[in-house]
């Protein structure tokens, strides 16, 4: 998290000092020496450091004369002086060009101690409030409130120290919360969203000289970094590894999938366009959970996806097989997961084929099903269960539960011979005997047939053969199916027999009878 750099002519004693202290404890990543003035400056053409601890009197440069050069070069640099004077003239210098501290050798440990932990509680309010400046700087050209052109971006730049010139090129990586793998209150959101943002920070940006990071809404981030010439494909590579890493490791500790999306490399006056890019990106992908997806490596054609056959479907949900159906769902949807850049597109078709088969089911029995399923059909609704896997299973679950529910109620209250009727409508490509009907409503056979035959005034056998007729009539008529396979759909796998029942009723063939209709 902080550079360290020890600027002393005396090797033992800046040896000495670099040793003396669990550097890494206080949230050194990096401690350096050097011992003259031309080394120190050798040392931050490599990289800046947070804090210099320096001694006054080396060859090749006072320790003023490096401060002077750092202050003009490295302003967020904190510089503490360690000499062995003690003259009033020195500490009034040090303190007139802006030093942390002016320490006398020999120091004590815990007192350097102290002065470095007063040192970074400096530098964290200032990074602080350099995040918050930064942050809204981007915000500002990302939601075009600064317009899209150099010289305005490049002005506002220039303010806040960032070295960006009209050569500079910006890569974007776009990082979204897809889900939390728990049920959260706002407290424990609020506290894993913050965890998200110091990981971001510690398992990317740090590895990448410049790169930021914008909270853009909860759970999406921006990171955008400076990239001098053109990307070569091994720095995209480490991009994505470090971005692997960073999706793993939230997946692993901060119950979170997360996905990321790395655009490609614009001068600074098109990054909100490309930002503009990559949200559209995000917002077509539907399987991107724990993935890193680069915007310059999407499909040049559509992947292949086949829907469910609805009509099976139906037949599951019309029949209240509820374990079945789900299952059906889930193995489906669990397929689509291994591919990728499935696109939202391919979702909302399999949503709307769902929402149609369902809605179809419902009115063939005679329930209300717009008003049963306004909830699940309002846009809102219908935004949600698009934009993952994840969201239209769980969509499709609350659905066929809230469905066979409704079915059920309907049972609850329904007659014994509204049941027979239920019962052979729902079994009318099957052996129907009455047996079979008694068994279902549980009495008698021979009460069955005589309470049915009093209430319709027709038996359960020429209800029966009326129900099939009528169905296979509409079979003919509003389905492109062959005469075998209507035969079969209405309990008659005998096609000769079929055809014969048929004419007897209406005095045509079926295929007279669908191109006369037609």
């Amino acid at each position: 998290m902080f550079r360290l750099l020890i600027v002393d002519d005396e090797v033992i004693i800046a040896n000495g000092i670099k040793s003396s202290i669990d550097w890494r404890a206080l949230g050194f990543t990096k401690v350096e020496t050097a011992f003259n003035m031309r080394q120190a400056i050798e040392a931050f053409a490599s990289h800046p450091f947070d804090v210099m601890i320096c001694d006054i009197e080396m060859p090749q440069g006072t320790g003023f004369d490096l401060f002077a050069w750092v202050r003009e070069n490295h302003p967020n640099t904190e510089c503490i002086f360690l000499t062995c004077h003690a003259e009033f003239e020195f500490a009034k210098r040090a303190i007139q060009m802006g030093s942390l501290d002016y320490l006398l050798k020999p120091v004590l440990e815990e007192e350097l101690k102290r002065t470095i932990e007063t040192a970074l509680m400096k530098i964290r309010r200032e990074r602080d409030k350099t995040v918050k400046l930064l942050e809204h700087f981007w915000l500002e050209i990302l939601h075009q409130e600064i317009p899209a052109r150099a010289d305005l971006i490049l002005e506002q730049a220039k303010r806040l120290q960032l070295g960006y010139t009209e050569e500079t090129l910006l890569l974007t990586v776009l990082i979204h919360l897809e889900y939390w793998d728990k049920k959260l209150d706002e407290r424990d959101e609020r506290i894993l969203l913050y965890a998200l943002r110091n990981a971001l920070d510690e398992l990317i940006l740090k590895y990448f000289e410049g790169s930021h990071s914008v909270h853009l809404n909860e759970g999406t981030f921006m990171i955008i970094l400076p990239v001098e010439g053109s990307v070569e494909d091994h720095f995209i590579q480490e991009m994505k590894g470090r971005c692997e890493s960073y999706v793993e490791a939230c997946n692993a500790y901060f119950y979170s999938h997360l996905s990321c999306y790395i655009g490609k490399t614009v001068p600074v006056e098109r990054v909100a366009s490309m930002y503009d890019m990559l949200s559209e990106f995000q917002k077509s992908q539907v399987n991107a959970a724990d993935r890193v997806l680069l915007l310059n490596k999407q499909p040049q054609r559509e992947c292949d996806v086949t829907l469910p056959n609805m009509r099976v479907w139906f037949e599951m949900l019309r029949r209240q097989e509820k374990t079945r159906l789900l299952d059906e769902i889930s193995s489906h949807l669990d397929a689509w997961k291994s591919i990728d850049h499935l696109e939202a597109k391919r979702l909302q078709l399999f949503y709307q084929s769902f929402l149609q088969m369902v809605l179809q089911t419902l009115k063939e029995i005679s329930l209300r099903a717009e008003e049963m399923m306004q909830e699940y059909l309002e846009l809102n609704r219908a935004m949600i269960a698009t934009r993952s896997i994840r969201d239209m299973q769980n969509w499709a679950f609350e659905v066929v539960e809230t469905a066979i529910s409704s079915m059920k109620a309907l049972a609850a209250n329904e007659t014994i011979v509204e049941k027979i009727q239920r019962y052979i409508e729902l079994h009318l490509d099957e052996e129907l005997s009455r047996q079979h009907i008694a068994d279902f409503v549980g009495f008698n056979p021979d009460y069955v047939v005589k309470l049915f035959k009093k209430e319709i005034g027709l038996s359960i056998s020429d209800y029966i053969l009326d129900r099939r007729l009528s169905r296979a009539k509409e079979l003919l008529l509003k389905s492109d199916m062959t005469i075998s396979d209507v035969a079969l759909s209405v309990g008659y796998p005998n096609f000769s027999y079929f055809s014969t029942l048929f004419r007897k009723e209406t005095s045509m063939t079926p295929q007279e009878f669908r191109k006369q209709q037609n």
